[in-house]
């Protein structure tokens, strides 16, 4: 990783302006009479000649500058019409050219390197007497000073504008080769101006770029400039006003202004240093009288009720007894069995649940929510936000189903079709024989598969021909048909509803195949034996042969090897004669038969089956609305558990809504939130704990409230939906994890259960009440582990890890009002304050890093309107060591988690 480092510089020069040898006297009386001159004598070396004096060259200086671009200016501390400027930080404005506030200053350094500027920044309250206005007859803005003001308050002293202007290189390494490397590149290099002066809190003012030598003045304003103004022995370097001679008007031009409000006192290190750390007695919970809820009930009146946030620490018994949860069981259980008529309080989550009734000493989560009134009351809580809400909840739920009625209209549909289809298909096709399926769904038998292979294929290979229950051959044997007619004009002729013209067909025996005669003995020849022989001794390799190798041996008798043969070499012929006209003899009494086997018949029965099955309605149709009908995310189940379904449901959905809900819960009532919230007294940080038991109670009636909405307002859904599952959250939908999974998936879980939730165990969380992050809201917060330091490690003292890797952002966030903010983190309680035995971690607010800003500590004693620089700037200071001195660097504060759960 690349570091770099800021290197202050007290003034810049190039080019021909760092040849001006008269140094600057800043104002101050001289022994020496001699002003500065901005002229440059220079020597003249002419070729293969003697140098001669040239003639002086004069530069550029304050009375010739009218103003310059606004494109100069990078950068202004405090923004253009801010509002909350800490008033113990200095206004200053930086110039993209790291030499411009030194550009025209008709002088060199001292020997301390000092060196004024030819322009400055003065900062003026927006006050009577103090205005900026526009010039009658000249370009740039005219600032006055007059009576009310005073210029000895608003203006500072000019002998000291040398130790408030400064150039600045940002380098890798602070030597002077990188330095000078840095001040060429405008990326790296720059310039600033400082105003010294001390601000007061929730105070206007007006920041102003004027000209610091007269001369600049006059030229600026359009004013004559007379030759004593640019006399080197008498004005050119003459201030543009003194407040030794206590002006009551000071008039100066302005080329460049912007305007800003301070803030209330303090900075971010003050602000930090105030926080004091300790949890109020009685934060987390406020009393409530259950005595008397409308039905009988005994055992308790008084309990505590609690919010989403609690303090660290054991969790409470439970504090209602039994004898009251049965009661409060028997009145919600009312409904049960009863006429639809009765009515009784709701059982929250009953729907994902998938219970009508509630147990008073059940362990499952729908139990422990309906019996305790502490989690009823938090769920009460969930269904008012849905009914104050409901209007752009269902706007929202709605945008979410834009093609649900769409799809189930479709759906519905299919649904009455399934109907009729079936009706028909039992009374129609289901009683057919299977020779009249055969017929009836031919057509058909290129889509109904068996296995890999259609129907149609397999009877293309059988016995019964394609063409036999076709169309043409239908009209033909139809019972009406002009053949049945002329049978029947024979005489009656009964006709069979198995034995048909196809079943027929089906059944016609094919051509048999005989089996193979077998084999003859090794040592016997069928019939023709002499050609037989002449086959097996006869190769392609012989040349000749001679009558005298073959011989004619009787059919079937045994054959002898015959002898040495007699070659007569008068009478010999060619073999592939005689073994052509032997194959020929061969084949004539052997022919060469076909031995395919013949087509078997169509297995009628299992035609059938095939036919029934995927040709029923709720087969076909279910495949069909697989085709058209897609489905997305929070899509419900088309049946609860433990029913089946007919494939042509309509589609469930339950809307999604991914904001945090603590905050329309805040709105309703911050005490209901946090109770107790106003015992956090100003620039208090504590540690707290999310409250899962409340949390997940609150969040089963917003999705119960949802539910039954939805269901009012003719939305395709069951009520089994989890519509709410982030509570916490970071303002921005879908930033942190949800808080619950689907509450379907519950089952018999416990309320507050570890599988209820993506987090498991409560997690820490920090609450802060100070104008801190009102006046920092770009500050960072976070966790980081606590180490023990050293190698080996010091077992005896912890310190934070600064290793970024290992920090902890916050997993949500949050506000409250007047300025409480909390921050909640993925790590447990146990974890963050040491409880597991580990070391804990370490709660970390760092001010952001910003460009360089300059000021004073809050409460710096000091007299007058700008800083003097007697003790601040002893002999030999320059503007460079100013900036480092009074270079504000941001601040980090560390405490250890441990510390924040102490009762203040």
């Amino acid at each position: 990783m690349t570091t770099a480092a800021l290197s202050f510089l007290p003034w810049v020069r190039q080019g021909a302006a760092a040849a001006i040898a008269v140094p600057d006297d800043l104002g101050l009386p001289s022994q020496n009479p001699v002003r500065p001159v901005a002229a440059i004598a220079a020597t003249l070396t002419l070729h293969d000649g003697p140098s001669v004096p040239a003639p002086p060259i004069t530069l550029r200086g304050p009375a010739d500058v009218a103003g310059f671009h606004a494109n100069q200016v990078v950068r202004t501390d405090p923004r253009p019409s801010s509002t909350d400027f800490e008033a113990n930080c200095f206004p200053s404005v930086e110039f993209d050219r790291p030499d411009f506030p030194w550009l025209f200053t008709p002088a060199k350094a001292d020997g301390q390197n000092r060196l004024r500027p030819w322009l400055c920044l003065v900062v003026v309250e927006n006050r009577p007497g103090v205005t900026v206005n526009a010039a009658a007859d000249g370009p740039l803005a005219v600032l006055r000073i007059a009576a009310p003001a005073s210029p000895a308050v608003e203006l500072p002293d000019l002998k000291d504008s040398w130790a408030w202007a400064h150039a600045q290189a940002s380098t890798a390494d602070t030597g002077e080769g990188a330095v000078l490397g840095a001040l060429g590149d405008p990326a790296r290099g720059l310039s600033r101006l400082v105003c010294p002066r001390f601000l007061a809190a929730d105070t206007d003012y007006l920041a102003c770029v004027v000209p610091t030598f007269e001369v600049g003045r006059k030229s600026g304003l359009g004013l004559p400039i007379t030759p004593a103004d640019v006399d080197p022995a008498t004005g050119v370097l003459t201030p543009a006003w003194s407040l030794a001679s206590g002006p009551v008007e000071v008039v100066l031009p302005v080329y460049f202004q912007w305007s800003f409000r301070t803030g209330p006192a303090g900075d971010f290190a003050s602000l930090a240093g105030r926080l004091q750390p300790g949890v109020p007695a009685g934060l987390g919970t406020r009393t409530i009288d259950i005595g008397q809820p409308g039905f009988p009930a005994s055992g308790v009146s008084i309990v505590e009720l609690d919010g989403a946030l609690a303090p660290i620490g054991p969790t409470p018994a439970d504090p209602i007894p039994l004898a009251y949860k049965t009661s409060l069981a028997g009145v919600l259980n009312g409904p049960a069995g009863q006429p639809a008529q009765v009515l009784a309080p709701p059982i929250y989550g009953r729907w994902p649940a998938g219970v009508t009734t509630v147990a008073p000493a059940g362990t499952t989560w729908v139990d422990q929510l309906n019996v305790d009134p502490r989690r009823r009351i938090a769920a009460a809580l969930g269904t008012r936000v849905v009914q104050e809400h409901q209007e752009a909840l269902m706007a929202s739920a709605w945008d979410q189903a834009a093609q649900v009625r769409e799809a189930n209209q479709r759906l519905r549909q299919m649904q009455l079709s399934l109907a009729v289809s079936r009706s028909l298909y039992r009374k129609n096709l289901a009683v057919l024989s299977e020779e009249q399926i055969l017929r009836v769904a031919a057509p058909a038998f290129g889509r109904i598969w068996n296995g890999d292979v259609s129907i149609l294929a397999e009877q293309t290979g059988s016995a019964l021909q394609a063409g036999a229950n076709q169309a043409a051959m239908r009209r033909i044997g139809r019972q009406r048909g002009p053949l049945s007619r002329r049978v029947l004009a024979k005489g009656p002729q009964p006709r069979s509803a198995t034995d048909t013209w196809v079943a027929r067909l089906n059944e016609m025996p094919g051509t048999v195949v005989p089996a193979p005669p077998p084999p003859p003995a090794a040592d016997r020849v069928p019939f023709p034996a002499a050609l037989a022989l002449a086959r097996n001794r006869i190769s392609p390799t012989d040349t000749q042969s001679s009558f005298g190798v073959f011989f004619v041996a009787a059919e079937n008798a045994p054959v002898s090897q015959p002898g040495n043969p007699v070659v007569d070499t008068s009478r010999t012929e060619l073999p592939d004669f005689f073994r052509h006209a032997a194959g020929r003899n061969w084949d004539r009494f052997f022919p060469v038969r076909d031995l395919t086997p013949p087509p078997q018949p169509v297995a009628l029965q299992s035609i059938r089956e095939l036919v029934l099955a995927q040709t029923e309605p709720g087969t076909t149709l279910r495949a069909l609305a697989g085709a058209i009908v897609g489905t997305g995310d929070s899509v419900l189940a088309p049946t609860p558990p433990g029913i089946s379904g007919t494939g042509l449901e309509t589609v469930m959905t339950g809307p999604s809504f991914p904001q945090p809900m603590y905050e329309p819960l805040r709105e309703l009532s911050q005490d209901l939130f946090l109770p107790g919230l106003e015992k956090i007294q100003p620039d208090t940080v504590l540690g707290l704990q999310t409250n899962r038991a409340f949390v997940e109670s609150y969040l089963v009636g917003l999705n119960h409230e949802m539910g039954r909405e939805l269901l009012w307002r003719g939305y395709p859904t069951d009520q089994r939906g989890t519509c709410f599952a982030h509570f916490w959250g970071l303002g921005v939908p879908n930033a942190a994890p949800a808080d619950i999974t689907d509450l379907v998936t519950w089952k018999a879980r416990g309320l507050a259960s570890s599988t209820n939730a993506p987090q498991t165990g409560e997690q820490f969380v920090m609450v802060i009440r100070s104008s801190l992050l009102a006046r920092y809201p770009n500050a960072t917060i976070y966790l980081t582990p606590a180490i023990h330091p050293g190698s080996p490690p010091d077992l005896t003292r912890i310190v934070p890890d600064e290793a970024p890797a290992h920090e902890q952002l916050p997993l949500f966030s949050g506000a409250l009002q007047p300025d409480i903010a909390f921050f909640g983190f993925a790590v447990s309680t146990a974890q963050a304050t040491g409880a597991d035995g580990g070391p804990g971690y370490y709660v970390v607010i760092q001010e952001h890093p910003t460009e360089p800003r300059f000021g004073l500590d809050v409460g710096y004693p000091h007299t007058g309107s700008h800083l003097a620089l007697g003790p601040q700037a002893p002999t030999g200071s320059t503007a460079a060591q100013l900036a480092a001195q009074t270079r504000r660097r941001p601040v980090r504060l560390a405490l250890h988690a441990s510390r924040l759960i102490t009762h203040a």
